[in-house]
């Protein structure tokens, strides 16, 4: 085994089953990670199933994440007519999660955000066009107000919840007794306030020292707000080689 990443100690905070692929490539290489979800994620009541109309009818679909995709794909959106539809993901890992369900190319924009998702050539005239946004509960209005904007008639149906873990605060405080960890991964706002929220007083300052490892520019920003000054920028798909990298700086 190549042990490049034998330094490195790093909290990862997706939710368990998104963790798993991550954590065992990071030991593969001789680092060490401590799972610590803090979010649950559960799937929606089939409610949302009554809001869509006959799939045919929409021009563009846009999932959101893997979670968008794997809690909507074998409750009712089981067929799609690549030839009349278009699909979209936020980046490459749904993009090929979405491919193995429907067998069809999945367009996605090079940068895992909202704003590069509508910088695509295939957003720039869609009025009149039926779009359909599948999604978690709550979030960003971005696309939905910026695809309206245009013109679009957009549809939204929320099929996951994003719940906050209840255990996370004990957890926490254990590991700062222990500075169990020197690097923290976060892919979500919602992952972030919690995980900063369940931290008190000499842990907090703790936890603020830490660097932390975030997947857009957006998220950067918002880490900023909360006071976090250590920060490394990268997509999904370019974790490892961001550890890499940081693993070399040290």
């Amino acid at each position: 085994m190549n042990a490049i990443l034998k330094s490195i100690r790093l909290l990862n905070t997706r939710p368990k089953y998104q963790s798993e692929t991550l954590s065992e490539d990071i030991k593969q290489l001789g680092g060490v990670v401590i799972d610590l979800p803090t979010l649950i994620i559960e799937p929606t009541d089939d409610s949302w199933i009554t809001q869509l109309s006959p799939l045919m009818t929409y021009h563009k679909i846009i999932f959101i994440s893997m979670n968008a995709i794997m809690y909507s794909m074998g409750r009712s959106l089981t067929a799609f007519d690549a030839t009349r539809q278009q699909c979209f993901t936020m980046g490459e890992s749904s993009a090929s999660l979405l491919e193995s369900y429907i067998h069809s190319n999945v367009i996605y924009p090079s940068i895992s955000d909202s704003e590069h998702l509508l910088d695509l050539p295939e957003f720039q005239c869609c009025q009149h066009e039926n779009i359909l946004i599948i999604k978690g509960v709550g979030g960003r209005t971005l696309l939905k107000d910026s695809l309206e904007q245009k013109g679009a008639n957009v549809t939204e149906v929320d099929v996951y919840s994003r719940i906050n873990a209840p255990d996370v605060c004990d957890k926490l405080s254990a590991l700062w007794l222990e500075n169990a960890f020197d690097i923290i991964l976060v892919t979500s706002e919602q992952s972030l306030l919690h995980l900063l929220h369940s931290a008190q007083g000499e842990c907090l300052t703790w936890l603020k020292q830490k660097t932390f490892l975030v997947i857009s520019q957006r998220l950067a920003l918002i880490a900023k707000e909360q006071g976090l000054n250590h920060l490394i920028i990268a997509p999904p798909n370019k974790l490892i080689d961001a550890l890499i990298d940081y693993e070399k700086g040290r």
